[in-house]
């Protein structure tokens, strides 16, 4: 049966059951002005509600084969910082853990192969105004079939490897931290091309900031008109690949993007790799390339340690920024949990 016509009809069924920053230099040109990042204090008092499970409709058939699930998550509080361009700063703060709702869900179509769907979106509390005007589901928006025996393959606006095979394998301590968890700092090169600032394609770019989440783990950015594989796993072992149609016309490879990953876990040790390379539209001939490692042991129920390495290079004008960190987390009680990380970043921009 035709994937598409499913999702429709899942989504119908869910509508009859539930209706009734610090202040950095920017670069100079070409030339790499390195200055040291302001110390700042940061304290954050936020509320959040989760949703996820909370509200969810079930649509079934003969067998109990489908389900569709409303999902969401709200975030909304006060924030501190002691050191803001050099002041000061006390702010209403939303979506510090991102704002979503969403809707996702799965029909059996019988030998162990479902119609998957997901579609998510990002808004913001205090305006009630979309993430990114104009676009609905901004988040994720894909589509596919999964097998048990086979993988699964989806089509949509998706996460690379660099989200899936990273933070997505470890569990990273620092997503709980939200948006200050985001690798940022005063390299501001690596989003320019030939001395002119162009952005990080998804990235929120801002000339003399650099990049809030250049290595792209905490899931800031997906690509769009892609093909995701994802394999099942075997023997511990998963690996996947995706590519991302670039849609322009008479160059084929102008605007996209191609990711991989592979990851092998054990239950207790878990190690994987993710790369992605893209060439921006507005970066004419320039790449853009993505790496990380990254490894998780479980020493007991309630104690986990997460490591990992990521890097960006841009061929433009040879920037490059490597990053590692570590981090645990400690189970206090089966819905509390303590985490910290350690952060180092080393760019040439």
């Amino acid at each position: 049966m035709d994937v598409a016509l499913q999702t429709l009809r899942m989504i119908e069924k869910l509508y009859f059951a539930v209706q009734g920053e610090p202040h950095w230099v920017e670069p100079r040109g070409t030339k790499c002005i390195r200055r040291p990042m302001m110390n700042r204090l940061i304290i954050c008092a936020t509320v959040t509600a989760a949703l996820l499970g909370a509200a969810q409709a079930h649509a079934q058939e003969a067998g109990g084969g489908s389900r569709v699930t409303l999902f969401g998550q709200l975030d909304a509080g006060v924030t501190y910082a002691s050191n803001v361009g050099g002041a000061r700063s006390i702010r209403f703060a939303d979506g510090v853990v991102p704002n979503l709702w969403g809707l996702t869900g799965h029909e059996d179509l019988g030998g162990g192969v479902m119609s998957v769907f997901k579609l998510s979106s990002q808004f913001n509390v205090g305006s009630g105004t979309l993430l990114t005007p104009g676009t609905l589901f901004s988040r994720e928006a894909w589509v596919g079939l999964s097998s048990t025996r086979y993988g699964s393959l989806t089509a949509g606006n998706q996460y690379d490897f660099m989200v899936d095979a990273l933070p997505g394998e470890h569990n990273e301590p620092a997503i709980g931290n939200g948006l200050y968890a985001f690798p940022s700092g005063p390299f501001g090169k690596i989003a320019y091309r030939g001395g002119k600032f162009i952005g990080l394609p998804g990235n929120p770019s801002i000339p003399g900031f650099g990049s809030l989440g250049w290595d792209r783990t905490k899931g800031a950015s997906e690509l769009n008109n892609s093909i995701k594989y994802m394999s099942p796993r075997i023997d511990g072992i998963r690996f996947g690949g995706m590519y991302s149609f670039g849609g322009v016309a008479g160059r084929f490879g102008a605007n996209g993007a191609q990711s991989f990953g592979l990851s092998y876990d054990n239950g207790t040790f878990g190690v994987s790799a993710a790369y992605l390379s893209m060439h921006p539209q507005a970066w004419s001939d320039a790449t853009l390339r993505w790496w990380g490692v990254g490894a998780h042991y479980q020493l007991d129920r309630t104690m986990t340690f997460v490591g990992d390495v990521t890097s960006i290079h841009n061929s433009a004008n040879s920037g490059s920024i490597v990053q590692g960190s570590v981090g645990a987390t400690y189970l206090l009680a089966p819905d509390w949990s303590l985490s910290g990380e350690y952060t180092y970043m080393k760019g040439n921009c």
